[in-house]
């Protein structure tokens, strides 16, 4: 199988029912928002290449943030799958895989770009195959969090992952 990146921009955002994240504008770049101490989030869907095969998957987001500059401060974003095939799955019950953390950093220069990663195996990343339909969860863990003002995520991106 060659190389691929499933890209996922904030346009692309499912919001869920109960604390969802939000669209707004920095520049001319449509970010999401999350505010420091929330619990909001974003899914996002989309469907595996034919050819995946089980292997590791890397989630990056790209981000910055307003209204904070200190670089010991931190945004902590639960990460989750869930797959959803006619072997498995159910529209009205979510079935996410296991959460992982991933953190940005606060840059020292407000609104500069950051990026997080976090490696999922397929068993954490609730075993999905190629060709599968899936949910990718995006929420921000107040517990893990100490920045201040709002992160502004620009970016989500799912690739294969060593």
């Amino acid at each position: 199988m060659g190389l691929w990146l499933i890209d996922f921009p904030p346009q692309a955002a499912h919001l869920p029912e109960q604390n969802p994240a939000w669209c707004d504008v920095r520049g001319d770049w449509v970010v999401l928002i999350f505010e420091a101490g929330s619990d909001r989030s974003v899914h996002f869907s989309s469907t595996l290449p034919p050819g995946y095969q089980g292997q590791n998957l890397e989630v990056a987001v790209l981000g910055a943030f307003s209204a904070d500059r200190e670089p010991t401060h931190r945004a902590e974003f639960e990460v989750a799958f869930e797959r959803l095939s006619p072997d498995g799955g159910n529209l009205r019950q979510s079935q996410w895989g296991q959460s992982r953390s991933l953190r940005l950093s606060v840059p020292p220069e407000e609104g500069k770009v950051v990026e997080g990663s976090v490696t999922f195996t397929n068993s954490e990343a609730a075993n999905l195959r190629g060709g599968d339909l899936f949910r990718l969860r995006l929420r921000l863990h107040p517990g893990g969090s100490n920045f201040v003002g709002r992160a502004e995520v620009v970016r989500v991106t799912v690739r294969p992952g060593s």
